[in-house]
C-alpha cells in the first residue's frame, strides 16, 4: 500500500454463479484513493461498479485480493460511518431531508459534530 493512500485495493477478484454460468464481475481491480479525493465509478451496466463498492465497504467478500485502509489491512466491514460513506444507487437519499441534511447524515451516524461549512463546501464543489 502506498503510505499516503487512505484506501488501497489490490487484485480484487469476484465471480458469481448465475445458473450454470459463472460471471466474472471483477478480475484484479487495483486502485488507490488519497485523502481529500472524491471518487466516481463510471461505466456501463454490468461492468462491476456495484460489486467493487460492495467489496470495499465489506458488504461482500472478495474471492481474491486485499482492501487496506489507512495502512491497516483490516476487513472493510470494520470501518465506521465516520471514515466511510457511500450513496447507494437506489434509496440513497432521504426525500424528506434537504441536500445539505443528506450530506451531513453520515457524520451524524458516525457521531461527529455537525460540520455546516463542510456540507456547504461539498455542495459548492459538486454543483
Amino acid at each position: 500500500m502506498n503510505p499516503s493512500a487512505l484506501l488501497s485495493a489490490r487484485g480484487l477478484v469476484k465471480s458469481y454463479r448465475r445458473g450454470p454460468e459463472e460471471v466474472h464481475a471483477l478480475a484484479g481491480a487495483t486502485f488507490d484513493v488519497y485523502p481529500g479525493e472524491v471518487v466516481a465509478l463510471i461505466g456501463p451496466s454490468g461492468s462491476g461498479k456495484t460489486t467493487l463498492l460492495n467489496l470495499v465497504v465489506g458488504w461482500e467478500e472478495a474471492d481474491g485480493g486485499t482492501v487496506e485502509w489507512s495502512s491497516e489491512n483490516v476487513h472493510p466491514a470494520a470501518r465506521l460511518w465516520d471514515e466511510l460513506a457511500i450513496v447507494p444507487q437506489r434509496l440513497g437519499l432521504i426525500e424528506e431531508l434537504s441536500v445539505a441534511e443528506n450530506i451531513r447524515l453520515p457524520g451524524r451516524l458516525g457521531r461527529r459534530p455537525p460540520q455546516e461549512d463542510r456540507a456547504q463546501q461539498l455542495m459548492d464543489d459538486l454543483g
